[in-house]
């Protein structure tokens, strides 16, 4: 089977390595902080102008903005480019 890095489009031959990039991109999981405003919404409005706003949107669209996974192929010349990159950006 024929692999084709996704980066830079070099066809992979073997016995060269291909190499997998898995990307997840979610909302962040810790809860909101509400202020004593928040708190003194009326809360059956609220719900109901909630439910119109999320009956217009689509749903694939807002389950993207909850959680998105992407998966890629790459050759070893994209696969280090991005290790470097990634490397030079989270070191202390």
């Amino acid at each position: 089977m024929k692999q084709i890095c996704e980066s830079c489009g070099e066809i992979i031959e073997k016995p060269a390595i291909a190499y997998r990039m898995r990307i997840e991109i979610f909302a962040d999981p810790s809860p909101p902080e509400f202020t004593a405003e928040d708190l003194a919404v009326d809360f059956r409005e609220e719900m109901a102008r909630l439910i119109e706003q999320m009956s217009q949107l689509d749903p694939d669209e807002v389950e993207d903005e909850v959680y998105e996974a992407y998966l890629f192929t790459l050759c070893a010349k994209c696969r280090e480019r991005i290790h470097r990159n990634l490397r030079e950006r989270h070191l202390p």
